[in-house]
């Protein structure tokens, strides 16, 4: 998080540095793809870096906000596939989960999947 104010209309993908400047309160978040890495270790910050130092070319960003990094894990199976679909051994449990990096677009289709074999899929609204 950058000590900027706000200055993007919208979060922008910047392809030669591999980040996302996004425009919040109280400044400009830049944030990158995904590192692997063991759980709680510190994070890697190089990418990061580089990007920060490229993004100065064209964009005024103060300086970095003091205090630690955001970053997070998101789960995933071997497959990298969600697991969505009824239980083999309890026929009133269902399962949806295992979106990993792609829940918030996988998330919806599943569930729309889930409610078809479930026998909802005429209940819920048609998107055009």
């Amino acid at each position: 998080m950058y000590t900027r104010p706000p200055q993007l209309k919208r979060p922008v993908f910047d392809a030669q540095h591999g980040v996302v400047p996004s425009s919040m309160q109280p400044g400009v978040r830049v944030t990158c793809g995904t590192a692997l890495e063991g759980w709680r270790r510190i994070p890697d910050v190089r990418q990061l870096s580089r990007a920060a130092k490229g993004l100065r070319a064209y964009m005024d960003l103060d300086r970095a906000e003091p205090g630690a990094l955001w970053h997070s894990t998101r789960p995933f199976l071997t497959d990298m596939l969600p697991t969505a679909g009824q239980a083999t051994r309890q026929d009133r449990i269902w399962f949806h989960f295992g979106h990993s990096h792609q829940g918030v677009t996988l998330g919806p289709a599943t569930a729309c999947r889930l409610a078809d074999m479930m026998g909802a899929g005429q209940a819920r609204p048609q998107v055009p």
